[in-house]
This record gives structure tokens, sequence and C-alpha cells, in this order.
């Protein structure tokens, strides 16, 4: 095995058990969040996310500059350059960050009357977490520039970790301030360790020069990035305007649901990003990198498909159990998981992108996409298939950006036949599965329980055999198994 091979197998390893680690510690937060929050809490909570998350695109896409400057100039072999962009980013975020924050902290003010005061003081929250998720953001992308998987492992657990302290010691006496103070104080928490820990220094720094530079990388992917989370959000916003708080809350399931499966291909994804970048750096050509698409996507799927009819009967198995008040929104995460196990496949394509600095293309196709969600999402609320259909709204537009977006990727070094033979490899399993759901589902129309899920397990092991078989005559099982022993 070569050491770029090793260097991505043991970083991946140490950043997937602390990925498995936070999620597994993730999932029981999130249960004792929504049991003790309930549907109309939880969607506040979900409603100030959506706003947080606006606000992390007003650093006009800088972080994301350095993210891919750092490693393209080390590569080069200019450590000086990188060092002054690491200092100019942090100048410029900070400021960024406290502006923005005082805007949404006075702007409280002005909606008081319009809003309980829970909701106004959570605005006031999300001014201070404004500055602190800047922060946290920042530390870890310099880590991952610098291709510290271990130190940003470290940092993601004690974040569960201390995310689920608070959820039991606070938000479960002190409700919805208990879910503002836990947030804040994990954040500090967590940030303070990064520091203390890899003993990362940085000063202000500022330089028009430079400034511009960064700039003319940063700005295609913060507009990127904001119709990304424009995309990604449509469907909460669809549902708070068109169905109420409640439903949100509801929908919350899905969206954990999304969030948990979307993550594990993403971490392979940022463990390859600075390597690809160096190298691209040294080469320049689309040959070298053209290997962090194919294989990957197609691993990750067949590694994933097969594991899709377990947790799709899994959701309505256990969460009747664990959390009761949010069975309505059952079938709309068991709709947007199937979309979900395609759109996660697109983080490979997208790095390819983005390391070829195309990023820009990537708007006009997040558009079509978020277009195609949206309306897809509507027609089916107004026809009274309410959260589910914003789930299969949604579903259809992941697939349709996987296509669009892998295309446009793999269409730098493939021929039409080559692109062809790619998607019958991930869309016929896909459909096969799909149909053996759908298939399994029917017989256990009207039950419920512990011991219906695990008959569906069964079936669907039974039914998996074929895809079973094909992942391993195509080497994927083999490909898994060297990673692991290497």
């Amino acid at each position: 095995m070569t050491s770029e091979k090793r260097g991505i197998a043991k970083d991946t390893f140490f950043y997937t058990i602390s990925q498995i680690i936070s999620q597994g510690i993730g999932f029981v937060t999130s249960i004792v969040i929504r049991n003790a929050l309930g549907p109309l809490f939880m969607g506040i909570w979900s409603a100030l996310r959506v706003v947080l998350d606006y606000t992390q695109y007003s650093g006009l896409g800088m972080t994301s500059a350095a993210y891919c400057e750092i490693p393209y100039l080390k590569g080069a072999g200019k450590l000086e350059e990188a060092e002054k962009v690491k200092n100019l980013t942090f100048t410029f975020t900070m400021v960024v960050s406290s502006f923005i924050a005082i805007m949404i902290f006075v702007s409280s003010f002005f909606l008081a009357k319009r809003y309980e005061p829970y909701v106004i003081n959570g605005l006031r929250v999300v001014a201070l977490g404004t500055i602190l998720t800047f922060l946290y953001s920042f530390l870890s992308v310099i880590l991952r520039a610098e291709k510290k998987f271990v130190s940003i492992s470290k940092a993601m657990v004690l974040n569960a970790a201390l995310a689920l302290i608070f959820a039991v010691t606070l938000v479960t006496r002190y409700k919805i301030y208990g879910m503002y103070a836990g947030f804040l104080l994990a954040l500090v928490t967590t940030s303070i360790f990064i520091l203390v820990n890899d003993n990362i220094k940085f000063r202000f720094y500022f330089n028009t020069k430079h400034l511009m530079k960064l700039m003319a990388i940063g700005l295609p992917l913060f507009f990127n990035g904001i119709f990304y989370i424009i995309y990604i959000s449509s469907d909460k916003i669809l549902i708070l305007k068109l169905i109420g708080t409640e439903a949100l809350g509801y929908y919350s399931l899905a969206m954990l649901v999304s969030s948990t499966i979307d993550s594990f291909p993403r971490l392979f994804g940022i463990v390859i990003f600075p390597r690809a970048q160096e190298k691209y750096g040294e080469v320049q050509s689309y040959e070298y990198i053209k290997k962090y698409v194919e294989k990957p996507t197609k691993l990750f799927f067949y590694m994933s498909v097969i594991f899709l009819g377990y947790a799709y009967f899994a959701i309505s198995g256990l969460v009747p159990y664990i959390m009761p008040k949010f069975t309505p929104g059952i079938l709309s995460a068991k709709i947007l998981l199937c979309g979900v196990i395609i759109f996660m496949l697109i983080v490979f394509s997208e790095t390819f992108i983005v390391v070829i600095r195309k990023q820009l293309y990537l708007i006009p196709i997040l558009l079509i996409s978020t277009a195609i969600g949206i309306t897809a999402s509507y027609i089916l609320i107004k026809k009274g298939f309410g959260i589910s259909g914003v789930s299969a709204g949604m579903s259809v537009s992941y697939i349709m950006y996987f296509i669009i977006v892998s295309g446009f990727a793999t269409g730098h070094f493939w021929k039409i036949r080559d692109a062809i033979n790619f998607y019958k490899d991930i869309f016929i399993p896909y459909v096969y599965v799909l149909m053996a759901l759908v298939f399994i589902e029917t017989l256990f129309i009207g039950k419920q329980g512990i011991g219906t899920m695990f008959k569906e397990f069964v079936l669907y092991a039974i039914f998996s055999v074929p895809i079973v078989v094909l992942a391993h005559k195509k080497g994927y099982f083999k490909e898994i198994l060297s990673l692991i022993k290497k």
C-alpha cells in the first residue's frame, strides 16, 4: 500500500470511528432533546438553527477559500504564504461574525412585540452563537487543511459528549432555555480544547492584495454555499410556511435520519480533499484526481444500499418506543432516507469539481434542483400528502442533483459510454432495493412492533443477497477489508 493510501486509511479510520461515536452519542442526545422539548419547542429550535445556518455564509466563503488555498500553497512549498492566508482568514471571519451578531441582537428588540420571549431570547443566543460557530468552524478548517484528523476526531467526540451531558442536565430541566445554554457551552468548551490541544496560534493580519486573491477563490464558494443551504433548507421553510411549526417538529425526525446517513461519505471526502488539493497543485492533472470519484462513489453506494432496508424498517420499528411523540414523522423519514442514499454520494463529484476550481458551475445546478424540490413538494402538500409529500419531492430533487453533478464531474475524463455504465451500476441495484422495500412493507401493513421489525429484517436480508453477491463480484468488499487491514 502506498504512503498516500496508508495515510488516507489511517485518517479515515480515526475520523470514521470518531464519527460513529459522535453520531451514536448524537442519536441518544437527539432522543433526549426531542422528548424533553416536544414538537413545538423542537420546531422553534429547528427554525433558529436555520437562521444560524444562514449566518455562517456571511463570511463570503473565506474559510472555504482557506481550506482550498492552504494545502495548495503547502503542496507548492509556499509555507509563509499559507500562514498569511490563515491569519487573514481569522481576521476577516471574526470581524464579519461580530458584525452579523450585532445585527441579529439589535433586530431581536424590534421583534420583541411579535414573538414570545423564548423566541426572542433564542435569537440573542443565535447572535452569540454566530461568533462562536465561526470560531469553531475556522479552527476545524485549519485542522483539516493541515490534515490533523486525529485532533479533529477528539474534538468531535468531545463536542458530542458535551451535548449529551448538557441535554441530560440542562434541557430536561430547563427545556428550551437549557437547550440555549447547552448549545453555547458546548461550542466554547470544544473551541478552547482545540486551541490548547493543538497549540494553534494566529494573529490579526490584513492585506488588500491577499484579500482580493482569497475573494476570487472564496466568492464562488460563498455563492455555492448560499444556494446549497437554501436547497437543503427549502423543505424546512416550506413546511414552516405552509403546514406549521409542529409539523416541522415531526419532520425533524426525517432531518435526523438524513443528517446521520449523509455524514459518513462526507467525512471520507473531508479526508481526501486536502490531499487531492496538494497533488493537484503539483501535477495539474485530471487523470490523477479522477480516482477520487468513481471508486469511492460506488464503494459507498454498495455499502449504503445493503443497509438501507435495515435502517428503513428500524425507523418504524423503534421510533414508536423511543420517540413516541414523533410517530407522525415516521413515513416522511423513511421516504427521505431513500433519497438521501443517493444524495450522499455526490460528495466525491463535488470534491473533484472544487479541486479543479469549477465550483461556480454548481450554482445553476443547485437552482434547478431547488426548483424541482420546491415545486414537487408544493404540489404534493396541496394534494394533502403533508410532510411525507415534502420528503418525496426532495428525494426526487436529490436524485436529479446527483445525476447532473456527477455527470458534469465525470465529463472531464469519461466518454458517454463510461458514464452510462457508471449510472447503470448504481441505479439498477437502487431500483431493485426500492421495489424490495415496497414489497416487504405491503406484507406487514397495519402491523407494528419489534417482532415485525425483525421479520422485515429477515426478509430484507434474503432480498439483499443479489446486491451482496454483486458487490463481492466487483471487489468492493475486498477493498474495504484491505483498507481495514492496512
